[in-house]
Order: structure tokens, then sequence, then C-alpha cells
């Protein structure tokens, strides 16, 4: 991951949401979110540790009669509390570019509600965490445990409800029931960055114009073709197979594999399916452990 960062070279595509290259996606933003969470790892170990130290030291006071934190614990507390909301401002800050990656069921990537409410609310917690790191830090002069407590509420219970909340409110009241007229641009993203990740678009599309005069010479030249034109379909063989060779209730078919063999009479178009054993079509009596792990573990094939 360093070694894809250091020598990263731009692919040359932006993106039709934030305009930046792609290469940003595939060699930057991973190790901004790999060293966030270090960040945020080695923060809360430095404040386990601290709080350790104090703890020991008897700066913090946990009995009922007289709870509280030393002044050096307090700043130091409202130190490491600005620092984490610092980071925070920082992770919302890059969840605007993981909005690509997400899946509404409709497009994998940005769509409608994520545009038009999850980034304006990453923003918005965005300011919201700077703002309550800069209180956290003010704190450590005034040492007053309803700042912080302030601040964790304004950041995190913003989070609940411009994050989480809101957009699943708009998704559903607002977005599906005009989804295909709002989603239709970001749909219209999806295939065009697709066809161009699989080189779809270099695909040349040229008319072929179907002759209408076959005639049993063509037919003839092209025997293999015919030969091999599928006439059966899979739900009426799994029906035909079900009837004949299921024999017992926890005997299934579940799908059927095409495939082309050798045989006798020239290389040939095969449907095959094996006979599938469940175990919980068995009858409530006969489910024991015995039948379950040593005798019904796989059905006969067919």
């Amino acid at each position: 991951m360093a070694l894809r960062f250091l020598h990263q070279v731009p692919v040359g595509e932006r993106d039709p949401i934030f305009g930046k290259d792609i290469g940003f996606y595939l060699f930057s933003l991973p190790v901004y979110v790999a060293l966030k969470n270090w960040l945020l790892r080695l923060l809360f170990c430095s404040a386990a540790v601290a709080g350790l130290i104090y703890g020991v030291r008897g700066d913090i006071a946990l009995g009922p009669s007289a709870p509280g934190l030393s002044p050096a614990a307090a700043a130091h507390g409202s130190a490491l509390l600005g620092l984490f909301f610092l980071l925070k401002a920082w992770s919302y800050g890059l969840d605007r570019f993981l909005l690509l990656y997400g899946d509404n069921g409709v497009v994998v990537g940005a769509g409608y509600t994520d545009l038009h409410v999850e980034l304006p609310a990453l923003w918005l917690l965005m300011a919201l965490s700077v703002a309550a790191s800069i209180s956290s830090w003010a704190n450590m002069r005034r040492r007053d445990y309803r700042i912080p407590a302030a601040a964790a509420l304004l950041v995190f219970g913003g989070s609940f409800v411009f994050a989480l909340i809101l957009p699943a409110l708009f998704q559903r009241f607002y977005v599906k029931p005009s989804e295909l007229q709002l989603e239709a641009p970001y749909i219209q993203h999806n295939i065009a960055l697709t066809r161009k990740a699989y080189g779809l678009e270099q695909i040349a599309v040229k008319p072929f114009a179907a002759e209408q005069g076959l005639n049993p010479a063509a037919i003839q030249a092209n025997r293999a073709t015919i030969d091999n034109v599928r006439l059966w379909d899979v739900q009426p063989l799994m029906d035909t197979y079900a009837q004949l060779q299921e024999i017992r209730t926890y005997y299934k078919f579940l799908s059927v594999d095409i495939d082309r063999y050798g045989l006798d009479t020239g290389y040939r178009q095969v449907m095959l399916s094996a006979r599938e054993l469940e175990p919980a079509m068995l009858p409530a009596n006969a489910q024991t452990w015995v039948n379950l792990h040593l005798l019904f573990t796989h059905a006969p094939a067919s």
C-alpha cells in the first residue's frame, strides 16, 4: 500500500462527482483511511495508558464521596479529546469520498440521497467536529466537564440524526417514489464507468442483416451450429428431473449446468444436474445426529 502511494501515477480519468483522478481512489484514499484508523487506535491506547497512570497516582477519583479529576488529568483529557474530535473531522472528510463505494440497491456508487443529503451532512459534521475540538482544547484552562460532554453530544448526536436517520427518511419518502427519475444520472455514471473499466467502449457496434433465404445447402454448411441449437429449457428440465429422479422427499435438484462434450454422435450440448440432499426435508423423527452427520451426508448423482 505504501509503495503504491509513493509511486502512484494519474490514471487520466476523473470521477464525475468530485472531479478527482481515479488514481486518488486507487492509491491515496486507502492510505489516508488506514492512517486515520491507525491514529485513532494510537489515540485510544494513549488515553488508556494515561488513564491508568493517573489512576495509579490518585489523580482520578472514582469513589462515590468525591468523584473527579485532578487539574492535570482534566487538562490532559481535554487535550486528547480535542485530538479525537480533530480526527473525527478528518474521518468525516474521508467519508465524502467513500460515498462512491456505497451500494444503495440501485447503483454501486453515490446516489441521489448520498449527494443531496449525506454529503451536506458530512460537511456539517466536519464543522461540528472542528468546533468540538476547539472547545475541548479551550477547556484545558477552564476544566469544566460540561464542555466536553456537550461537544460529544453535539458530534455523536448530530452523526446519528444527520448521517443515519435523515438519509433513511429522505430515501424512503422522497427518493423511493420517484427512484428511476432521480437515480437516472447516477445509473448513467455507473454504466459509463463500468464500460470504461472493462474496455467495453472500444467495442464497435455493427448492424447484422439476418438473411431470410434459408435453404438445405446453408443448413448443411452450418451443421455444427444447427446441431448445437439449444432446444431444451432449464426449468422444464428441472421439473422433469424432479418427477423422475427425486424419488425421496429429501432429494432436490437445485440447478442445471450447461456444457458441451464430445459424444459418439459428435460434439454436443449437454445439460447436467446433480441430485442434492436436503437434510431439512427429513422427517422430524429422523433428524438425529447419526442421520445428519453420518448417514444422510450426500445424495447419489443422477
